[in-house]
């Protein structure tokens, strides 16, 4: 299943850098960017974002990161623009640095609204207790949205600041997924 391995190489992408994030938001955001890029390369795919390393690739349709297929190891005509070849996304993905509940809604919003296989929102809160109250925001808003919640393959990552600088990627991010009409834990 698409979300099994989007998850996957995710987290090795993140295990295998060696410098750790930067605390700042500029540099977190750049950081991501890389562990995206490795994504890709893994998933065999070619990942648009507004920058990979000194090449601008275009933020397609305003999100963050939108992966196609990478047919023959070939690009399918992409340019800044958006291509001039009609495919559908394989992944998209939408990063949020702040902390305020309706901004964060507004990023899976955004994900929903868009033809993808997967949707990915990874965001971040202060505190466990803050985590489970943005669980629960996020899940009344997809339910409110109705039709968008039809259907949907969905991970959203949590990231945990209060947590231990020590502990492993998969624990640091509360892993979400939609299932049965709501947010549950990754199994």
């Amino acid at each position: 299943m698409l979300k099994e391995s989007w998850r996957k190489y995710f987290f090795k992408s993140l295990n295998s850098l060696e410098e750790p994030p930067p605390k700042d938001s500029a540099g977190w955001t750049a950081f991501m960017g890389t562990v995206l890029d490795k994504v890709a390369e893994r998933m065999g795919c070619y990942v648009a974002r507004r920058k990979r390393g000194d090449q601008y690739t275009g933020e397609h349709l305003g999100i963050d990161a939108v992966f196609f297929e990478n047919r023959a190891g070939k690009k399918l005509g992409y340019n800044k623009y958006g291509g001039d070849q009609l495919v559908l996304p394989r992944v998209v993905v939408e990063l949020e640095n702040g902390y305020i509940l309706d901004k964060i809604a507004y990023c899976l919003w955004k994900l929903l609204c868009i033809r993808s296989r997967l949707r990915v929102l990874i965001c971040y809160q202060s505190n466990r207790q803050k985590i489970e109250a943005l669980r629960r925001h996020l899940q009344d808003c997809i339910r409110k949205g109705g039709l968008l919640a039809k259907d949907i393959e969905l991970i959203i990552l949590v990231g945990n600041e209060s947590a231990d600088d020590e502990i492993p990627w998969e624990q640091y991010y509360l892993q979400l997924e939609w299932q049965d009409g709501g947010l549950r834990r990754a199994s």
